[in-house]
């Protein structure tokens, strides 16, 4: 990833972050407190209606003491003069002070006056209001105590606010002659008035005799709020509901802000980080990316100039790689002196390491060639041939015998001599086509020959000393039987490596039924994916599982004490390297054997004619 990609990355992960830190508090802090405000603003509201309530009460407890303060109202209760009634009690006077009832009460309780009428002067005959006592709980303490009572009452007609109040002379010098009962209903005006004071619409719902009020209660919707109050009769009980539904203004407004305040973020956020990415491509990223972007001899006078003209970080920055480039040049021209010289040491080391191997077997054939020599009956015959003219007959009989019987052995011998000799001949010719071939592949071209992969196979189990070979047994599957198109030398070498590597790992075990089985085969669909297999495997020491992995590294080797090791697998992987293939090693474990297989992209391949299922290699 770039690093301009980085850092517009980096840029808008942390705006997000802000953003959404932003919203978090501006959901968690800010808005709340407009909902709480809004929950403030409608307990305010209720609290208001019931203030004005309790005002109304309070006017009407002002009307009932004025009445009932009345020297008039008081001789009235006492000679109950017709006058009072005509002058004071008549229709307007109800509608006028938005009464619905007044009741005078003597000192016993018993109706001494009384008329309801409703709202248009009206006169109503309630029969809760008929009997001689009004059914109102409680008028006898107002007598001792002398104190007004006000509240809500359920009548037959609705409810009421009423108040009843003592009836004594204006000074209060005497005692109580009675009780003033007064009642307006609690109607539409009445609801009107608290409406209008507290600038809500209030609805009034009576509740059944007996309910339970639910108290005050505040329910929000997403756009409205619902507030309701339970008002309680001069007794405690529930009998109207309040309620009111207005708009959620408030949190509406709230929302509005929440959403203006993230948009002018996200604006802001979006401006910020257009210019901080400006900013820092100006002072930045282009300065770096064409520090990297240079070659050869532009870099360094790149690099110079920026170093010149900033005297910040990436001035210094440029400085130290205009040092470091110069450098760097001159390690190159002694990278690649040194790189040489260790190429031509590793192409040495590998044709003497193969050279080795087959030269090994011709050391061998050598020295039995010189015991075999020593054995010869040579002076023997020399002897007998002397002996045998003058020798009896008898004698001459017994030394001829010897002398045809010494020259079977020695033509036996000399049989056997010449193949020996043969052998060391074609360990001679391989040496020499290794010279050539590393020559040639020294010189880039390599040498591409057709050749039966048998003869290939049997050439190199060939090197391994007669002695080993009498107690391995070497198993070639008849897919072997093919003729491919390679250069020769270098897969002989391979598999001459990979069939060594498979004798010692045999040997070290120094197993009785020691087995090498050599396979051949084609692999994959398409033409020109398909490739050449061939698979050495044993059944010897195997391989640590740690040491897979390492097995083909240059000096790494389990054979530490083989003067060499470490040498031959990592050539050989060099080769199908340098061949467009690779060599792969796999083993179950210690003690269970391996297998290694070389992968070569697939050449002119002809199955030759027919094998054997299997073909067994003895010795």
């Amino acid at each position: 990833m770039k690093l301009k990609t980085k850092a517009i990355s980096i840029l808008i992960l942390l705006a997000l972050v802000c953003l959404a830190c932003g919203y978090f508090i501006m959901r968690m802090a800010v808005l709340p407190q407009f909902e709480a405000l809004e929950r403030r603003q409608a307990t305010t509201n209720l609290t208001r209606a019931r203030k004005a309530i309790e005002r109304e009460l309070f006017h009407l407890d002002k009307i009932c003491r004025d009445w009932a303060l009345w020297d008039d109202t008081y001789r009235f209760i006492k000679d109950r003069n017709q006058d009072y009634l005509d002058s004071n009690l008549v229709p307007g006077t109800f509608t006028d002070l938005h009464l619905s009832a007044i009741y005078f009460l003597d000192h016993d309780g018993r109706v001494v006056w009384g008329e309801m009428r409703d709202g248009a002067g009206k006169k109503l005959s309630p029969p809760d209001f008929a009997g001689e006592r009004l059914p109102v709980k409680g008028l006898a303490s107002i007598l001792e105590s002398r104190e007004s009572r006000c509240g809500l009452m359920r009548a037959t007609i609705g409810p009421m606010l009423f108040c009843a109040s003592p009836i004594t002379d204006s000074r209060e010098k005497y005692p109580p002659a009675g009780i003033l009962f007064m009642a307006q209903p609690f109607d539409r005006k009445t609801l009107e008035q608290i409406n209008a004071q507290t600038i809500l619409t209030f609805e009034a719902i009576l509740l059944p005799p007996g309910s339970r009020g639910k108290g005050r209660t505040i329910t929000t919707a997403d756009e409205r709020m619902i507030v309701s109050d339970t008002v309680n009769d001069y007794l405690g009980s529930p009998i109207i509901e309040l309620r009111a539904s207005f708009p959620r203004e408030t949190s509406m407004i709230g929302r509005r802000t929440v959403r203006t305040v993230m948009l002018v973020s996200i604006l802001t956020a979006i401006v910020l980080i257009v210019f901080s990415i400006r900013i820092l491509d100006r002072l930045v990223i282009s300065p770096l990316a064409a520090m990297s972007s240079a070659d050869g001899a532009d870099r360094g006078e790149m690099l110079a100039a920026i170093s010149t003209a900033r005297e910040d970080e990436i001035g210094m920055l440029a400085g130290k790689l205009a040092e470091l480039e110069e450098k760097w040049e001159r390690h190159a021209q002694n990278e690649a002196s040194l790189s040489w010289d260790s190429g031509a040491r590793e192409m040495a080391q590998g044709l003497l390491h193969n050279i080795r191997n087959a030269i090994n077997p011709a050391f061998s054939d050598l020295s039995l060639m010189n015991e075999e020599m020593d054995d010869l009956p040579v002076s023997n015959m020399k002897k007998a041939a002397k002996e045998i003219a003058a020798a009896g007959e008898n004698r001459r009989r017994m030394l001829a015998l010897y002398l045809d019987r010494a020259a079977g052995i020695m033509e036996s011998s000399l049989v056997r001599l010449k193949e020996r000799v043969n052998s060391v001949r074609a360990r001679c010719s391989d040496i020499e086509m290794m010279i050539s071939a590393h020559a040639g592949a020294a010189g880039g071209a390599r040498r591409i020959s057709t050749f039966p992969l048998k003869t290939l196979v049997e050439a190199a189990v060939d090197i391994i000393p007669a002695e080993a070979r009498e107690r391995i047994t070497f198993v070639l599957a008849p897919s072997l039987a093919r003729r491919v198109s390679a250069p020769r030398i270098e897969l002989l070498q391979v598999v001459q490596n990979l069939v060594k590597n498979a004798v010692e790992a045999i040997t070290a075990v120094e197993r009785g039924d020691g087995r090498i089985t050599i396979s051949a085969g084609e692999d994959g669909e398409e033409e020109e994916e398909r490739v050449f297999w061939l698979k050495v495997e044993d059944n010897g020491c195997g391989i640590e599982p740690d040491d897979i992995k390492h097995i083909f590294s240059r000096d790494f080797s389990t054979a530490h004490a083989r003067p060499g090791a470490g040498t031959g697998l990592h050539w050989c992987a060099n080769v199908c390297r340098s061949l467009g293939g690779r060599i792969e090693a796999a083993s179950p474990g210690p003690g269970k054997g391996a297998c290694f297989t070389v992968i070569l992209p697939r050449t002119d391949l002809s199955t030759g004619g027919t094998a054997p299922e299997s073909e067994d290699r003895n010795g």
